[in-house]
């Protein structure tokens, strides 16, 4: 089964070691991952922007990953206008560039406007499009191609 196709993921609870850890990367940085986005990529990155941002388990909210990773495809898309994916018959864009161009549309947003300045309304709106529509699609595929950190 794919892995956006996932209702449950059960994620290997043990820390990983450095060799493991690096065995991880290889394989998303590889062939053998599949990318036609850079949800992933991005998704590491907020996870990485967020390192300091973890709870006494050390977990971090996927709610803040999520949000991070919706200021850093603002940026990208918004702002410097960078596309996301490759435009073909079936998808003029990516679900994310779908999101962007939508609320920025719906509330007249100057492609100027840094997120940080967002109206409150609008960058809830925009974040909760992106928890309904990106999340299953990142965290599970990141779960398949790292096959649970197994």
């Amino acid at each position: 089964m794919a892995g956006w196709q996932l209702k449950v993921g059960k994620l290997n609870e043990h820390h990983l070691t450095s060799s493991e850890f690096w065995k991880v990367l290889n394989i998303l940085f590889s062939t053998k991952a599949k990318n036609t986005t850079t949800y992933k990529f991005c998704f590491l990155k907020s996870i990485l922007d967020n390192l300091f941002n973890c709870d006494e388990d050390l977990a971090i909210n996927t709610n803040i990953l999520l949000e991070t990773m919706t200021e850093i495809y603002w940026n990208l898309i918004f702002i410097n206008e960078i596309k996301q994916d490759i435009p073909s018959k079936q998808r003029k864009s990516s679900k994310m560039e779908s999101i962007i161009t939508l609320i920025s549309s719906d509330y007249s947003i100057l492609n100027t406007t840094p997120y940080e300045f967002l109206k409150n309304d609008a960058r809830q709106e925009m974040n909760r499009r992106v928890s309904n529509e990106i999340s299953k699609y990142v965290i599970g595929a990141l779960y398949a191609d790292t096959q649970g950190f197994n």
